[in-house]
């Protein structure tokens, strides 16, 4: 729909530009702002995702900056990154996945339909995916 389209590139161009209230300023607006288009149903990408089905289903969604500050921090070089974030993304939400399968099976109703992996940053302290890079011995140079 390009009427939407332009809609919401109009929306992100305002917010970008937004002063008040202070919290928007410096373009921080944007990052509390989703414009998506063409996603399926039924996918645990926020705030993107939506139910394309009858029966009740819910996924999860994380901001993981701060995770994959501390994968890459232990990663130390890109050479790693691929061990280190597998392993370290499956011991972390493991356990989340087992309780949301537990509750999907206590139910009749209810479908779980996953976990988002993909990386998303937080405004919190050390939640920023660009520091957690900038901890590799080749950004950094160390």
């Amino acid at each position: 729909d390009i009427d939407a389209s332009k809609a919401a590139a109009e929306c992100v161009l305002s917010i970008s530009a937004a002063t008040v209230p202070e919290f928007l300023q410096g373009g921080m607006g944007n990052f509390r702002f989703c414009s998506a288009t063409c996603c399926p149903g039924n996918i645990p990408f926020y705030p993107a995702s939506y139910s394309s089905q009858e029966d009740d289903s819910f996924a999860i969604g994380l901001e993981n900056g701060a995770l994959a500050h501390v994968l890459l921090s232990q990663s130390g070089s890109i050479s790693n990154i691929s061990k280190i974030f597998s392993d370290g993304m499956t011991a972390a939400l493991q356990p989340l996945q087992k309780i949301c399968e537990d509750e999907e099976q206590k139910s009749s109703s209810f479908k779980f339909l996953g976990i988002d992996t993909s990386l998303n940053p937080s405004l919190d302290e050390g939640g920023s995916v660009a520091a957690a890079i900038e901890s590799l011995e080749e950004v950094c140079g160390d």
